[in-house]
């Protein structure tokens, strides 16, 4: 349920919103704010004409259905959904007279940009635009919540404070099955008999980094941490640039590491993951207060395109059981 909304992954958008004395056939009413079937056909149309982000999207499941020019009606539900919980962060932004301003909207075309990659540019300006207001809505609303400040001081002292989330280490490693040969190849390197490149394309049994002399790339201490295991975190973040560490014990073997540079990128230059990094501190006051919102909100679905349901204290929307008997003429049907 909070996919789009936390990290607005996937695309939505609040120009779908009409008011509840439309006669335009809907497909969601939000406290009376009407969804309607054209402008979520229209989105879904975005979707499908986008071919990178269509590709990115059907790696995690199916988006188009069995007939031409159908959906999957689990992915029509999945976006319906998610307009709905945007419809609810737009009404609740309104409803606590939060500013967007336009450096909010500024940083939010940034992180739109970042989110989507290369895919972005390839919506149209309008629909860009229109994700760029739904990123700033979103992140004034958790700033809201989370009482944080996105302004500029707050963000540099933010920046200031946690230097270790923005700062990049790059390294190189060799591995080795035995602690022995482990000690043999840092007497080698130690001693200056061969460089460490070298040596890591000799003994190294690292498929993916003795070929390049070792180099694992570059990443903050947190991802060494996240991604090879608080140990070598540990290491890593002990040597300077240079320094081989003493040769120690992984689940891939036996290692020893090196720091090939360390270099930490001035604020400017950081700006979206710093205000990215504060607002995430929100995620969690974010999503309970989304959630009992939208419990209590007051939603009709079209059930062409499923039900509401609450489960374990999470609002849903079911997708029909199967396709509606007359799918609607526009190109963003739901289909089998």
């Amino acid at each position: 349920m909070r996919r789009l909304v936390v990290s607005l992954v996937a695309v939505a958008g609040l120009g779908l919103v009409a008011t509840a004395c439309t006669a335009t056939p809907y497909a969601a009413v939000v406290n009376g704010a009407v969804i309607s079937q054209s402008s979520l056909n229209s989105q879904l149309d975005a979707i499908a004409s986008n071919h990178s982000y269509l590709a990115s999207l059907e790696q995690s499941g199916p988006v188009l259905g069995s007939g031409k020019g159908t959906f999957a009606t689990s992915f029509v539900a999945q976006v319906l959904q998610e307009q709905i919980e945007l419809v609810l962060v737009h009404q609740e932004v309104g409803a606590r007279k939060v500013a967007i301003t336009p450096s909010d909207v500024a940083a939010a075309k940034a992180q739109a940009s970042q989110s989507f990659g290369s895919s972005f540019s390839s919506f149209p300006a309008s629909y860009r635009a229109q994700l760029t207001n739904e990123f700033a809505e979103v992140a004034a609303l958790e700033a809201s919540i989370g009482h944080v400040s996105t302004a500029t001081p707050a963000l540099r002292a933010y920046y200031e404070s946690h230097l270790a989330e923005f700062t990049s280490v790059c390294s190189s490693r060799i591995l080795v099955p035995t602690q022995a040969k482990a000690k043999l190849v840092a007497t080698i390197v130690q001693s200056g008999r061969e460089p460490f490149a070298a040596a890591a394309k000799q003994f190294s049994t690292d498929s993916q980094t003795a070929g390049q002399g070792g180099q694992l790339g570059c990443a903050p201490i947190a991802t060494y941490a996240s991604s090879l295991g608080p140990t070598v975190a540990t290491v890593v973040s002990g040597l300077r640039p240079g320094q081989v560490s003493a040769p120690f014990d992984t689940s891939g073997g036996w290692a020893l590491y090196r720091v090939d540079s360390v270099s930490t990128p001035p604020f400017s230059s950081v700006v979206t993951e710093v205000r990215a990094a504060l607002l995430s501190q929100t995620s969690t006051s974010f999503t309970t207060f989304l959630t009992k919102v939208a419990i209590h909100a007051h939603i009709t679905v079209n059930p062409a395109y499923g039900r509401i349901e609450v489960s374990h204290g999470q609002l849903s929307l079911v997708p029909p059981a199967k396709p509606p008997a007359k799918a609607a003429p526009a190109s963003g049907s739901a289909g089998a």
